[in-house]
């Protein structure tokens, strides 16, 4: 009796040690051992594993921001490794619980952000120069983590919560003052819903109200009402315009269906 409670007593011991090792490990000697071509970049790191900060964060040599992270690592007996981070920089601010599951999905919950337009452009090629800031304020984004894409596409995250876009403006090719839009996300059945509308309309250049929907395959339909209003300039009532004929109450009708891997400007994404 006395013999197995004292191997009991030096396994819990070791198990002690090893928790109280982890828990005071700097985080500077564990990134000393990761492979030098991840894509993530971390500087000036302090603080240990599960408690610190990086005063600046890259992502294929694009500069977010400093970055602070709280891990609980009680979460591990849940199935789960949580983590409160907080991201700040010059054209990105983020706050968000952020969870990896053992069943391969990773959840944000409680997300709050402010993005830049102008940030956007650092990661894809995209057709203009656009301005304004996206505020967002996610309840939900679950994303399946698989261990190969299927068809090159990567599994469409499922997302509850709400982005508007204010100030919103093209700055090239031409300047187009565009006003300001919200979109409320919901997900129904693995599919991905959402309410896009103008803010401030009658007074904002355009007056618009479309459904949106995206599936697993990137199938989407897009159905609603858009309508050119006197504050909008020129080229953008043109525009407007040219997607069809006006019904009495002066709005286009939109009826839209198509795959968003195919669309020229999103065909990498």
């Amino acid at each position: 009796m006395i013999k197995f409670l004292t191997s009991k007593l030096l396994w819990v011991g070791i198990i002690s040690f090893m928790l109280a090792l982890l828990a005071t490990l700097p985080i500077s000697f564990v990134l000393s051992y990761l492979p030098k071509n991840i894509p993530i970049q971390l500087s000036q790191v302090s603080g240990t594993i599960w408690q610190g900060k990086a005063a600046s964060v890259r992502y294929q040599n694009i500069e977010f921001g400093q970055l602070n992270w709280d891990i609980q690592p009680l979460s591990l007996f849940l199935g789960q490794l949580s983590s409160h981070i907080n991201l700040k920089g010059e054209q990105i601010k983020l706050d968000s619980d952020i969870a990896i599951h053992w069943d391969k999905t990773l959840h944000l919950s409680q997300t709050q952000a402010e993005i830049e337009a102008s940030f956007l452009q650092n990661f894809k090629k995209i057709p203009a120069k656009l301005a304004g800031t996206f505020n967002l304020n996610l309840d939900s984004v679950v994303v399946k983590i698989p261990r190969k894409q299927v068809n090159n596409r990567p599994p469409l995250p499922l997302i509850q919560g709400k982005i508007e876009w204010h100030n919103a403006q093209v700055l090239s090719p031409v300047d187009i003052p565009l006003g300001a839009y919200r979109l409320v996300l919901k997900t129904r059945d693995q599919t991905q819903l959402g309410q896009l509308n103008s803010l401030d309309a009658p007074n904002a250049p355009i007056t618009l109200d479309t459904k949106l929907q995206l599936d697993q395959k990137y199938d989407y339909q897009v159905k609603g009402k858009i309508k050119a209003n006197k504050q909008a300039n020129a080229l953008l009532k043109m525009g407007i315009t040219s997607l069809g004929k006006p019904k009495v109450d002066a709005y286009i009708p939109i009826d839209e269906k198509g795959n968003l891997q195919k669309l020229p400007f999103l065909a990498n994404f």
